[in-house]
């Protein structure tokens, strides 16, 4: 005959470690909880590039469509300044989303500095559709540099975008009507206007309104601690 349940229980407790316990929980997301990262910080501009896709948390409707639906954003930040490089907004994931957020990346623009070329290493998520707009062959990328994507299930790998991603939702997303995340009604409803969501070609004008505006703001900060 076996030990008891409780008897079982109270050995697992003992012998787990706090992140083991808490990966069997919530998975490696838990497990995250119980590690320890250590910082780092790139040396200069255009060392590492962090890129990434996310589904952004509002509802807004693509052309000829009566329904909103959340859209998709691809940026690409630069590890050093957490400059937003390039950027590109889509009703769904793909590698052409990908392509035309670098290509704002490297293109040089008057309008927001001296910012911009060719990174000397690309650090994406390895979703497909990142891989297919990125790579070329093993560990280069279209443009030529390192291609060094991170493993799955490990967004603090690429930690500066990540609290970019957030920046976005707390200082845009979350102030918009229709934000998926905000208060509803009892039958499950948004509170919010009685009109329908605004039009992705709206969502994208206030998108680029913002990232020009937080870009701005990080050079100030910059310029004021030299």
């Amino acid at each position: 005959m076996g030990p008891s349940l409780r008897t079982l229980q109270r050995a697992f407790d003992r012998e787990l470690r706090p992140g083991d316990g808490a990966a069997v929980v919530d998975g490696a997301e838990g497990r995250r909880r119980h590690q320890v990262y250590l910082r780092w910080e790139a040396r200069h501009r255009n060392e590492i590039w962090e890129a990434d896709y996310k589904e952004l948390e509002v509802l807004v409707r693509p052309p000829r469509c009566r329904r909103g639906q959340k859209p998709w954003v691809t940026m690409f930040l630069d590890a050093y300044s957490r400059l937003i490089m390039g950027w590109a907004i889509c009703t769904y994931p793909s590698a052409p989303s990908v392509l035309g957020a670098l290509g704002k990346a490297i293109r040089l623009d008057p309008e927001r500095g001296p910012f911009g070329r060719v990174p000397l290493t690309l650090r994406p998520d390895n979703g497909l559709e990142i891989r297919c707009g990125l790579a070329r062959q093993g560990r280069r990328c279209v443009l030529g540099c390192t291609l060094a994507p991170t493993p799955a299930y490990s967004p603090h790998l690429k930690g500066k975008l990540e609290r970019a991603t957030r920046t976005v939702t707390q200082e845009l997303v979350a102030g918009l009507p229709f934000y998926t995340d905000g208060p509803r009604t009892i039958d499950g409803r948004l509170y919010g206007p009685d009109t329908p969501p605004m039009t992705l070609e709206q969502f994208v004008e206030k998108f680029d309104r913002w990232v020009r505006a937080h870009c701005l703001l990080l050079v100030r900060q910059a310029v004021q601690q030299q």
